[in-house]
């Protein structure tokens, strides 16, 4: 056999690897098959929640964590799967360190998970965050708790990873998630004189493809508020 046709065997052979690799990739995170435009029941969670949170991380799983139960304010976590033939709530994780509900999830690029704020199994604002390592089932808490306390709040994922922490019950003000130094930095965006607060509870945030960010709306205590403010990291 000579040289060249060797090579094109090997590649050959390579090409046909990445190929099943990637049919495998796409078979283990196929989701069940539902019918267009219906609904179709799944497994049903261990407890039920109300104000949970839920991330999906990088192999397919969703990470459902905290909300309020029958029992009150809970610190319970646990993994989704669409994965046949082990589709629905199939695991559960350890606890969080703290009980939390109406708090925020985000991916980080590491595979792990920021949790943060929420109210506590006290009714009070909470500023701790933790993280979620899915690699070993284990909850630690940040280096620091967030600048402050909140609840009902929105968690942005930038491009370059870091997460926009904005708004929620307790504070009108956003601060920034550094996963590579694990530190919240309390943001002081310019605005106007005539506007007391960007990030009103109950708003809403989302990225655009240049990687500003959008906030819309909330409550000002007294009515909703149509504001639309774009920030740009």
């Amino acid at each position: 056999m000579t040289t060249k046709t060797t090579m094109r065997s090997m590649a050959f052979a390579a090409g046909v690897a990445a190929v099943i690799a990637s049919l495998g990739l796409l078979l283990r995170a196929s989701p069940p098959e539902v019918p267009t435009n219906t609904w179709a029941a799944t497994g049903a969670m261990s407890v039920g929640r109300a104000g949970a949170s839920a991330a999906l991380l990088y192999d397919g799983r969703i990470l459902v964590t905290g909300g309020t139960t029958d029992g009150g304010v809970s610190a319970s976590a646990e993994l989704y799967s669409y994965s046949p033939p082990a589709s629905g709530f199939v695991a559960t994780t350890d606890n969080m360190q703290t009980a939390r509900a109406n708090h925020t999830s985000s991916l980080l690029p590491n595979g792990h998970v920021l949790v943060a704020g929420g109210i506590g199994a006290d009714g009070q604002a909470l500023s701790a965050a933790e993280i979620y390592d899915p690699s070993t089932n284990l909850w630690t808490t940040t280096i620091a708790p967030m600048n402050h306390a909140r609840a009902g709040h929105t968690a942005s994922a930038l491009f370059d990873g870091r997460i926009v922490i904005a708004g929620g019950d307790d504070a009108g003000s956003l601060e920034l998630f550094d996963p590579d130094t694990g530190d919240f930095t309390l943001l002081a965006p310019t605005l106007p004189e005539s506007v007391p607060v960007l990030a009103y509870p109950g708003h809403a945030a989302a990225l655009l493809y240049d990687g500003r960010l959008v906030i819309a709306g909330g409550f000002n205590g007294s009515s909703p508020v149509n504001s639309v403010y774009l920030y740009d990291p």
